[in-house]
């Protein structure tokens, strides 16, 4: 688990080279061949791993219990992947990936005393996320005149973040709100008829960007901006909020707002 979270997986490999010389020896005697590559240093390394991989995967023949770091990464791909169980378990019994028992049992309480999760009680059935587009010209030369010079990278950050449950107001109730008998999933609910309450140029959302931006411009003004509410009204955390990194999305601003949204009011 400790390398896993390094993330020194050519080490662990390695690793297991190192320690079990016979294995290695005997691999390597029955794939080695007369290849000459174009980039030794880049084929000596792929071979290491495989045969790292290799060596792996004949120990963990040899006995169940040892998890090679490539079905380790293999088994995390297919929890976080969600695959069909059925699936899993096949793989399991030729012992490409570790059980789902395994998983559950060993693996998930090992990861969690790493990340216990958030240190309050978490808001039910509503969460909250955080984006960010980057734009970067790589390789991209000004004298360029001709062909094809450079690309242009396209990628949203984003994270979820875990509220507070002592966020919500008092006596409110956010799972009676969304599937209670007078809820927005209640039986039939016409959903339609709420559709224009979300549209960007509804007169209520407009009205109340423009309140937002003011306020938060006279704010600005007498210094106030960054200074959190008190009292019975405030919100005052003993503690960082407790938040998620996911994976960038490249090749596309799908989050992208519209520039009608960054209002400018003078006087």
């Amino acid at each position: 688990m400790a390398w896993l979270y390094v993330g020194d997986y050519e080490g662990c490999i390695s690793e297991v080279l190192q320690c079990n010389p016979e294995l290695s020896e005997v691999l390597l005697a029955n794939t080695s061949n007369v290849y000459c590559p174009n980039n030794w240093e880049h084929y000596t390394t792929h071979k290491d791993l495989r045969i790292g991989h290799l060596a792996g995967i004949t120990m963990r023949c040899r006995n169940e219990h040892i998890i090679p770091c490539f079905t380790l990464l293999l088994t995390l791909e297919a929890k976080y992947k969600g695959i069909n169980q059925h699936m899993w378990d096949m793989l399991s019994m030729v012992r490409v990936l570790a059980s789902r028992t395994w998983v559950r049992a060993t693996l998930l309480p090992l990861a969690r005393m790493r990340y216990p999760g958030p240190r309050y009680e978490v808001l039910d059935c509503v969460t909250a996320a955080a984006y960010d587009n980057f734009t970067i010209q790589v390789n991209y030369q000004a004298m360029q005149t001709e062909g094809d010079d450079g690309w242009r990278m396209d990628m949203t950050n984003w994270m979820t973040i875990h509220l507070p449950n002592n966020t919500m107001p008092a006596g409110m109730s956010l799972q009676n709100l969304i599937l209670g008998d007078n809820g927005i999933f209640k039986p039939g609910f016409d959903k339609f008829s709420i559709i224009d309450m979300f549209d960007p140029d509804n007169p209520e959302i407009g009205a109340e960007r423009v309140s937002r931006f003011t306020e938060s411009m006279a704010q600005i003004a007498d210094g106030t901006f960054f200074h959190r509410p008190t009292g019975a009204q405030g919100h005052q955390p003993a503690h960082a909020t407790s938040h998620q990194n996911h994976k960038p999305i490249f090749d596309r601003c799908a989050l992208q707002p519209r520039l009608g949204h960054c209002m400018h009011i003078w006087g």
